[in-house]
């Protein structure tokens, strides 16, 4: 579990959050953080992966290497390579077989519904398709933590749903999912814990 406690952040001394931070973050919870372009979500979230630390307050248990997963704002693809390669190259450096991460590659696009896309140069693809082969490239690795920023936003609100909901499928498996998003209506039903900062 990774516990923030009055956590604060600062930009040349200015406040990024209207109030200090306290949050767990608990494994299969799936937790958002609610709050328009301008707030310092983004921020927050990688304060939370252990990637910044807060000028005030506390963080405890962030995760270690290798525990966590973390989806871009962003799709950050490589160009040079198709929608299954993206997904599977990351898995093959991790240790993964080839064969089993292209077979594991083609489950997650299956699941994104990109399964007819897989071999498709990403340049060949719509900005909401290759935010999809960045969940799914997110939602194959299996890991303890999942941090999501803004994984939605080129989607259109059929397949938002339908990301977030797989999301909250890896919490349900006991993962500790923290996904950042400017869109709340999207979360009804979805997340568990809802953090909303001004």
């Amino acid at each position: 579990m990774i516990e923030l406690h009055d956590v604060e952040l600062l930009d040349d001394g200015r406040r990024l959050t209207d109030r200090p931070v306290t949050l767990q973050v608990r494994p299969g919870r799936f937790t958002a953080i609610v709050g328009s372009a301008d707030v310092a979500k983004t921020e927050l979230l990688r304060v939370i992966a252990g990637e910044r630390r807060p000028d005030a307050g506390s963080v405890a248990g962030a995760p270690a290497g290798g525990e966590a997963v973390w989806i871009p704002q962003g799709n950050h693809l490589s160009l040079a390579l198709t929608a299954l390669e993206n997904v599977a190259v990351p898995l093959i450096a991790a240790g993964i077989e080839g064969p089993t991460a292209a077979a594991h590659a083609q489950e997650v696009l299956e699941a994104v519904g990109l399964g007819e896309s897989q071999g498709h140069l990403v340049e060949e693809l719509s900005g909401g398709q290759q935010q999809r082969v960045a969940i799914a490239r997110g939602l194959a690795h299996l890991s303890a933590y999942l941090f999501a920023d803004e994984p939605t936003t080129a989607l259109d609100a059929g397949n938002r749903r339908k990301m977030l909901h797989l999301l909250a499928e890896r919490a349900a498996h006991g993962v500790a999912v923290v996904v950042t998003t400017n869109d709340p209506d999207s979360l009804a039903g979805v997340a568990d814990d809802v953090l909303t900062l001004d």
